[in-house]
């Protein structure tokens, strides 16, 4: 079963008016995407505000997990995450394996850089399977859209 999930958090963050010396609200937009195949679920964010920009770096930050929220250490995973352009078919690259760290992230801990080389819509699709038999193999393919800077 495939299962299709977006989460979208609105934040409220107070910031100085130098003009007025009161304080201003501004709106902050934080946005990921969830997708669930053969019982794992990964979840991503892209920075800058998943709006990468063609030919800068982002971070590309993902967390894997079972079913009922297990994390997969990616150490226990045979795991692949390719970037393919769906306006530019020469392009397509497979990503070096995510680094972990102990700052959380909007949730998430592990990351890896990449640049998008032109803007356009790119498909992020992550394959894996496991190294100890402990989850199904899975594929999700998450679209992510690149603009120009």
């Amino acid at each position: 079963m495939f299962e299709i999930a977006s989460v979208l958090l609105n934040l409220s963050l107070s910031t100085p008016n130098p003009d007025t010396n009161l304080e201003r609200s501004q709106p902050v937009r934080i946005a990921h995407s969830i997708k669930v195949s053969n019982g794992v679920g990964a979840t991503i964010h892209v920075d800058p505000d998943d709006r990468p920009l063609a030919g800068q770096n982002s971070q590309l930050w993902i967390s894997l997990t079972k079913r009922g929220g297990v994390i997969i250490p990616y150490e226990n995973c045979n795991c692949n995450i390719e970037v393919q352009s769906l306006t530019n078919s020469s392009i397509r690259f497979i990503l070096p394996k995510p680094s972990y760290t102990n700052a959380d992230h909007l949730g998430l801990h592990n990351y890896v850089g990449v640049v998008f080389p032109q803007a356009g819509r790119y498909n992020l699709r992550v394959v894996g399977k496991s190294k100890e038999g402990t989850f199904e193999p899975f594929e999700l393919i998450f679209p992510i859209d690149v603009s120009n800077p």
